[in-house]
């Protein structure tokens, strides 16, 4: 994959890095963290070949349910830590494009 490709592809709200989806699943129910576990076994976005990060910025498409981006989000509501404000940031735009993307639940 070319740079401008993946760049496009991973700036998607529905593509989350490795430690987004990690620290996440730190955060929701059991029931949850399956389907964080399924993303995580899966493929992530091949990298251009002269990527120089390793694992933890790999990037994966995901497609949760609005439920689990509001427990995701319900679980940040008041963290003050600066990347986990970041993390917020990325559900928060994940959850705003699933608004629009999905029928109402």
């Amino acid at each position: 994959m070319d740079w401008k490709q993946y760049r496009k592809r991973c700036d998607s709200p529905c593509v989350m890095t490795r430690w987004a989806l990690v620290r996440s699943r730190e955060l929701v129910s059991d029931s949850s963290a399956v389907l964080f576990d399924q993303v995580l076994g899966s493929t992530p976005l091949e990298k251009p070949h002269d990527h120089q990060g390793g694992d933890e910025v790999d990037c994966f498409p995901v497609d949760f349910a609005v439920s689990v981006a509001d427990e995701v989000l319900h679980a940040l509501k008041d963290t003050s830590d600066s990347r986990l404000l970041h993390l917020r940031v990325v559900w928060q735009e994940y959850r705003d494009a699933g608004v629009t993307m999905r029928a109402p639940e």
